[in-house]
């Protein structure tokens, strides 16, 4: 790469996505533990939603570190307590009168695939 940093080795890369890959699964564990516990509990506070927390994120040492984070519902909620429409101020992109970010009910807005042309250095 000309006046730039140089590019990442391959094994770099690997590592990098190794280590990628192992953060995903502890994550999709934790998260996993977490549905576990909504549907154990959600039947006791119907019309509530929960109220999520990351209680901690521990460090593990092998070949390379790695964390694993630790989410708990710490309480349940009335839906209007959380979920609220932006303000004009707020978010002036929204269009109240179609309910969307895009101004097209029910269709989000999608980048066209021209703009999705971001090199990634693996």
């Amino acid at each position: 790469m000309a006046g730039g940093s140089p590019a990442p080795s391959e094994d770099a890369g690997r590592g990098f996505l190794a280590h990628l890959d192992e953060f995903g699964d502890r994550l999709w564990r934790s998260l996993d533990r977490l549905h576990d516990d909504y549907c154990k509990f959600a039947k006791q506070h119907p019309d509530k939603l929960p109220l999520v927390e990351l209680i901690e994120v521990v460090e593990i040492k092998g070949r390379t570190t790695s964390y694993a984070p630790t989410f708990g519902i710490i309480d349940w909620v009335d839906p209007d307590e959380v979920l609220q429409r932006p303000t004009e101020d707020q978010d002036e992109d929204f269009d109240f009168g179609s309910g969307s970010a895009s101004g097209q009910p029910g269709k989000a807005k999608v980048a066209a695939r021209a703009d999705m042309n971001d090199e990634v250095a693996f």
